[in-house]
């Protein structure tokens, strides 16, 4: 037997193996989840219900709409550090709009919308233009919007009656369509976060 023909078992064992690896690779978060879902829903008969299930999607829904842009950004090689404080910022505004402005919800949203992508273009430029590293142009506008959010109502909650630095009373409301944003469940069951991450995701 040649050396080639010996070396041709092994090399067909190493193919094999390596397919296994990747397939271990690939499915193992799902084989996890699925594991998961078997022994929750033994442990309480109750986790499998449709109230429970849209429950869960809810509360992942904010996260899974932040990680498409995290997404997005990592799969040009990137990646952003400001997210959180992005968002952040984008509900204090939207509630400084409508109570402090008395903006109603399509103006409000417009208003965060438009904020997002001047950051948006504020790290473009740092990384782009100027050359700093993503990480440190994305960390450092995150310091940034976290020291911003505090000045226009001195670290205060934002709601009706909020007295504002100048000593002056803020008497605007959330609009209730705004606040159905978050709360509306279509179908009395699909909460519309749900619908969004699922069109964005």
């Amino acid at each position: 037997m040649s050396a080639a023909q010996a070396s041709q078992p092994a090399a067909r064992q190493q193919g094999r193996g390596a397919g296994v690896s990747l397939l271990l690779r690939r499915t193992a978060v799902f084989a996890l989840l699925a594991l998961m879902i078997v022994g929750f829903s033994v442990a309480e008969p109750a986790f499998l219900v449709l109230s429970n299930f849209m429950s869960v999607l809810l509360a992942v829904s904010v996260v899974a709409i932040l990680a498409v842009g995290v997404t997005i950004s990592r799969a040009v090689g990137g990646f952003d550090l400001s997210v959180g404080a992005v968002a952040a910022s984008s509900v204090m505004a939207a509630s400084y709009a409508m109570v402090v402005w008395r903006l109603d919800a399509p103006e409000a949203v417009a208003l965060v919308l438009s904020f997002g992508l001047v950051v948006g273009l504020v790290n473009a430029a740092l990384i782009v233009a100027v050359g700093v590293p993503d990480l440190l142009a994305t960390l450092a506008i995150n310091f940034l919007l976290t020291g911003l959010q505090l000045i226009p109502t001195a670290g205060r909650s934002i709601a009706t009656g909020l007295i504002l630095p100048s000593g002056t009373s803020a008497n605007g409301v959330f609009d209730p369509a705004f606040l159905a944003i978050g709360r509306a469940r279509l179908w009395g069951y699909v909460p519309v976060p749900v619908l969004l991450m699922a069109a964005i995701g």
